[in-house]
């Protein structure tokens, strides 16, 4: 068969405008977009626009290495320092709370979203219940992926912690040494922080239409759905280059914007909430890319709601 791209994301684009606009009402507008705040959550960013964190790497030495030798010694000057390492452990622990709070709230908030999108209408309070056992389910999922991306993160960085990086200080042989095994070591960490990079958007753009279609933990979804990834492995790797595309395409609209406006778009964007009813029409557009594109594979795999759509509500429960 022949994979479409284009035409997923046309119907994808209809379907969030007649949602949005037709007819256009403000209340609903900004009902579905709480949805897609909560939703967004776990992006990372409690903002409305785009979350990103910048990695400032400096220091004296102008070999990579100089700046992992600091962080060694870091490392053992807090393990050092007794009351450090405990005020550290302490915020680790709260950083790691609201992590897991933000994840949990985040997950039900993807259905609440999907299930917005889905019926075309607005609401709240009742697909946080209804859905309730299907975003604790994604919420578990998500909290074991990334523990296990830790593990392998941390495995990773022992042998460049403990021997890379201190024969880094060499000179001559030890230093190009120290070199030629960072990059088999780097190789193996963007690797796998593809593979779980490309499972989350799976799991984002395909698993959770059809926990929501089958009303099915994130387990039997995945069952489901990794047959037709064995199947056509090529059509959703494209498909997830394609929508990075895309949101290439679209943040660069947006820095476009924003430096017209002397970046007040910037500083609107990052306002809690408010930066994702702005740009909720790409938010709803991108929501629905991914089961318009999952339709086209079979009956099976359609998880827009078979009925009649209900009609958009200006007074729907919020």
């Amino acid at each position: 068969m022949s994979v479409q791209f284009i035409a997923p994301l046309q119907r994808s684009w209809d379907r969030s405008r007649g949602i949005l606009l037709r007819p256009f009402d403000l209340q609903a507008w900004l009902t579905i977009g709480f949805t897609a705040w909560l939703a967004r959550l776990w992006d990372g960013s409690i903002f409305g626009g785009d979350g990103a964190v910048n990695f400032d790497i400096g220091g004296d030495d102008s070999r990579w290495g100089g700046l992992g030798g600091g962080a060694v010694e870091r490392v053992i000057d807090a393990l050092e320092n007794p009351l450090g390492l405990l005020v550290g452990l302490m915020l680790l622990g709260v950083f790691l709370v609201i992590g897991a709070a933000l994840a949990w709230v985040s997950s039900r908030g993807a259905f609440m979203l999907f299930d917005n999108v889905a019926h075309r209408r607005s609401r709240v309070s009742e697909p946080w219940e209804r859905l309730g056992q299907l975003g604790d389910s994604l919420f578990v999922w998500r909290v074991a992926t990334q523990l296990l991306a830790g593990l392998v993160a941390f495995a990773l960085a022992i042998p460049l912690l403990v021997v890379v990086l201190p024969m880094s200080h060499a000179e001559g042989f030890l230093a190009g040494l120290s070199l030629a095994l960072v990059a088999p070591i780097g190789a193996v960490g963007l690797l796998l922080g593809l593979l779980i990079a490309f499972v989350g958007f799976c799991t984002d753009q395909f698993v959770v239409p059809l926990m929501h279609r089958y009303d099915e933990g994130v387990l039997p979804a995945w069952e489901r759905f990794l047959p037709l990834l064995r199947r056509e492995p090529l059509a959703f790797v494209l498909m997830a280059v394609f929508y990075l595309l895309l949101a290439v395409v679209v943040g660069v609209a947006v820095a476009t914007a924003g430096a017209m406006t002397c970046c007040a778009l910037f500083v609107v964007l990052s306002i809690p909430y408010i930066g994702t009813v702005l740009l909720l029409p790409v938010y709803l557009t991108a929501r629905a890319f991914g089961p318009e594109f999952l339709a086209q594979f079979g009956d099976e795999f359609t998880t827009w709601p078979t009925e009649v759509f209900e009609a958009l509500e200006p007074g729907d429960e919020t």
